[in-house]
């Protein structure tokens, strides 16, 4: 049985046909098969006299579906892009506010733009991205995964959620190493998340002896500010709590499950 999006251009040849008028070439259409499946054929025709015709069928499946997997990944190369580009122009508007000159921008920006380029490495070299492996590739890019506990159910991130909670732990790893328990030489930092309902909680839990308060970036208005205290609970529609305490850095991001984080039941 002809398809139904397909059945008048069929119908239309055939009537040329009969009327000796000459028909389209060729037509591409799908035939549902007897075992109630799709393919997709290609029927040529060839006028060899006045009223005769010679066609010939073929069966196209395989390329079609080649060509819809290229368009699946040319819209998702879009999507993608235009997601990039939202997340380097949030980027380079914080580091504008925060900057003094433009030698202070060029040098803040750089360095975003490479911590950027390591999440998104991270995140196109996880397979569906569970959040575990998010973790770990961060901890690796700085050679501190012996230090870092990491511990939760399965989850699995989208790709927008997974770049922007790279760039967060980036950030968190940063700071630490400038000013908290990755100071100390035995000092150690968990990452762990529960869900609870439909709710998501991912915390980071920095146990050392000593932090320093007076030097700490996070406390003002600055990029790494932005991005634990608003930037990625707004671009995944939660809520972040971020705290300085006597025994290191707190924090929290609590999203709900669904659009950017799936628990992988039974995992």
């Amino acid at each position: 049985m002809v398809h139904d999006d397909d059945r008048a251009k069929m119908t239309e040849a055939r009537q040329q046909m009969s009327r000796g008028l000459e028909p389209k070439p060729s037509d591409e259409y799908r035939l549902r098969r007897a075992d109630g499946s799709w393919i997709w054929l290609i029927n040529h025709r060839v006028q060899i006299d006045a009223e005769n015709y010679v066609g010939l069928t073929i069966d196209i499946t395989e390329r079609k579906l080649a060509e819809e997997k290229i368009h699946f990944l040319f819209r998702e190369l879009v999507h993608r892009t235009r997601n990039q580009f939202a997340v380097i122009n949030s980027i380079a508007r914080e580091v504008y506010k925060q900057s003094g000159s433009i030698t202070e921008f060029e040098s803040l920006f750089r360095h975003r733009m490479v911590g950027l380029a390591r999440s998104q490495e991270a995140v196109g070299n996880a397979q569906d991205n569970p959040l575990s492996a998010i973790v770990a590739a961060q901890a690796d890019i700085f050679g501190l995964s012996s230090r870092i506990d990491i511990k939760g159910v399965p989850i699995r991130v989208s790709e927008t959620g997974a770049q922007y909670l790279s760039i967060a732990l980036y950030e968190l790893i940063t700071n630490s190493i400038k000013y908290g328990a990755f100071t100390a030489g035995d000092a150690r930092i968990g990452v762990g998340w529960t869900v609870s309902g439909d709710t998501l909680e991912i915390l980071w839990s920095e146990n050392c002896s000593t932090v320093s308060t007076t030097a700490q970036p996070f406390a003002g208005t600055g990029f790494g500010a932005r991005v634990l205290k608003d930037l990625t609970a707004q671009a995944l529609d939660g809520q972040s709590k971020y705290e300085v305490r006597d025994d290191g850095v707190r924090w929290s991001l609590t999203v709900p499950l669904g659009r950017h984080f799936q628990h992988c039941a039974g995992a």
